[in-house]
C-alpha cells in the first residue's frame, strides 16, 4: 500500500486497490478518500474528546483504545485493538507490533 506498508490480516488490502489501500468497510479503493474519511472522523473525535477530557483524568490503554475505536470503527474493523502488524509510514516504522503490550503495559504504571 502506498501510504502505510504493513504484514500480516490487519495489514490487507481493499479489493480492487491494487493493493494500494487498506481493506475498510466503507469500500473505498483510492487513499485520497480513504484520508478523508479518515480525517473527518479525527475531528469529530476531536470535539469530543476536547469537550468531555477533564484537566487530571489520566491517560491510559483503555482510553486510548477507546478514542482509537471511536475514531476509526467505522471505517477498519480492527479499530480500538492492538496493532499486530509491523506498519511503517513514509519509511518512518511505527512501535514494532510484538512490543506494543509491553509499551502498553509501561503507560498504564
Amino acid at each position: 500500500m502506498s501510504k502505510y506498508r504493513a504484514t500480516g490480516s490487519q495489514g490487507s488490502a481493499e479489493p480492487g486497490s491494487g493493493g494500494k489501500v487498506m481493506r475498510n468497510k466503507l469500500d473505498l479503493t483510492d487513499q485520497e478518500s480513504l484520508d478523508e474519511a479518515e480525517t473527518e472522523q479525527l475531528l469529530k473525535l476531536y470535539e469530543v474528546v476536547f469537550a468531555s477530557l477533564s484537566e487530571n483524568q489520566p491517560l491510559n490503554t483503555a482510553l486510548l483504545k477507546h478514542w482509537h475505536h471511536r475514531w476509526l470503527g467505522n471505517i477498519y474493523d480492527w479499530a480500538g485493538e492492538e496493532r499486530q502488524v509491523n506498519l511503517e509510514k513514509n519509511g518512518f516504522p511505527f512501535a514494532a507490533a510484538g512490543q506494543l503490550p509491553k509499551l502498553l503495559s509501561k503507560l498504564d504504571r
